[in-house]
């Protein structure tokens, strides 16, 4: 039971510390992308990236170190569920399922089995870390040794810079919309005039 309580605390880790590194490293991309799924005000935009990167970084570093691991696991099930209501809220706005957690937007269109395999992935997630936070135990040192490795890898190739595509790293690679539309994008989040 150990055992599996780590690899399911690892993985936890790896996938909050992964997405909230893309979305610091991607922030203005990532906050064009939550300006376009049309729940969030423009203003709020990027406020709003930066504090669910800051909230995953910080779940990740608190499941890692086994800080408050019961709070910490209740709260990253309370954000996968937070997640899961915000992309519905997307997909019943937009008609798409929107993501930027990886720091780039996906766009695809909010069918049956999209939506509910969205649904089912958060309840996944929310579920492992309720489990985790249920299943409080005393760690082990294989245990602090596998979740460091969990939330020390993002981290390094974060520092590292190393890309997640070969070739040019543009933001119009990032989105499958008119360039215009970033002008907008920029333009709503920034409160500047047009980007030329």
């Amino acid at each position: 039971m150990a055992f599996v309580r780590t690899l399911v605390a690892a993985y936890l880790i790896a996938t909050l510390a992964t997405a909230a590194l893309a979305k610091l490293k991607s922030w203005r991309a990532s906050s064009v992308s939550v300006l376009r799924e049309s729940v969030v005000p423009p203003r709020a935009a990027t406020p709003v990236v930066l504090a669910v990167a800051a909230a995953e970084l910080l779940l990740a570093t608190f499941l890692m170190l086994g800080v408050e691991s019961v709070a910490a696991g209740w709260a990253a099930a309370g954000l996968f569920l937070a997640f899961c209501g915000y992309q519905l809220l997307v997909a019943a706005r937009t008609n798409a399922l929107m993501c930027s957690c990886a720091g780039t937007s996906r766009t695809d269109p909010a069918s049956v089995p999209a939506v509910a395999g969205t649904v089912l992935a958060c309840f996944i997630q929310a579920g492992l870390a309720c489990g985790l936070a249920i299943t409080h135990a005393n760690a082990s040192r294989v245990f602090y040794l596998i979740t460091f490795i969990a939330w020390v890898v993002p981290l390094i190739v974060f520092l590292a810079g190393v890309p997640r595509r070969i070739g040019r790293s543009d933001i119009r690679d990032r989105f499958p919309v008119e360039p215009a539309f970033y002008k907008q994008g920029f333009e709503d989040l920034s409160g500047r005039g047009t980007v030329g």
